[in-house]
């Protein structure tokens, strides 16, 4: 049923060689996260985490996150998988209509 529709998902790789830091960042849509190599450590309000290889976060949207990349072995790799709302919406239509 969704397949017909045009929403599209959005994968995007991030690679850095060196140490990285994001100051505020406010996703516009839901995100999942995937470690492949480094670490990821994640701060927002009062809350901390830190997230290590093969490790999957999900940043919902709407709220800003300090975040802070640290390679491993010379290199940081992750996935990040974007899920546009309307999807959400729609699965989640489905999900209440059965």
């Amino acid at each position: 049923m969704l397949a017909k529709d045009k929403t599209n998902l959005k994968i995007e790789e991030i690679r850095m060689h060196k140490h990285h830091e994001i100051h505020r960042v406010k996703p516009l849509m839901p995100a999942l996260c995937r470690i492949r190599q480094g670490k990821k450590v994640i701060n927002w309000e009062t809350h901390s985490l830190t997230v290590d290889n093969n490790q999957i976060i999900l940043f919902p949207c709407g709220y800003e996150f300090y975040i802070a990349n640290y390679p491993e072995a010379g290199l940081y790799l992750a996935e990040m998988l974007y899920y546009p709302i309307d999807l959400i919406e729609k699965f989640s239509k489905i999900l209440c209509d059965n």
